[in-house]
């Protein structure tokens, strides 16, 4: 079964961001397969951002269920485009 840890590594060394696994505290050898994780900080910034707003939005009672018509809100949130049907 596959674990997962976190880890940074710089040059050939690694910190953990999570507890190790144990094999290595008992100093047996493991095999591990690296993935490295390009993170683009736009995007991440952009998806904490919208998550935040998304679970401020949720705890507001009755934010969205004061819109009577949500397809006649949309057409005038939207003035500017034409809906599709």
């Amino acid at each position: 079964m596959q674990q997962r840890y976190q880890a940074v590594i710089t040059g050939n060394t690694i910190r953990w961001i999570v507890p190790p696994p144990v094999e290595l505290e008992e100093g047996k050898e493991i095999s591990v397969e690296v993935t490295i994780k390009s993170e683009d900080k736009t995007s991440m910034d952009r998806g904490n951002a919208m998550y935040n707003a998304l679970s401020k939005l949720s705890k507001i009672k009755g934010v969205l269920s004061a819109i009577e018509n949500p397809s006649e809100w949309q057409r005038e949130i939207r003035k500017d485009k034409e809906l599709i049907r």
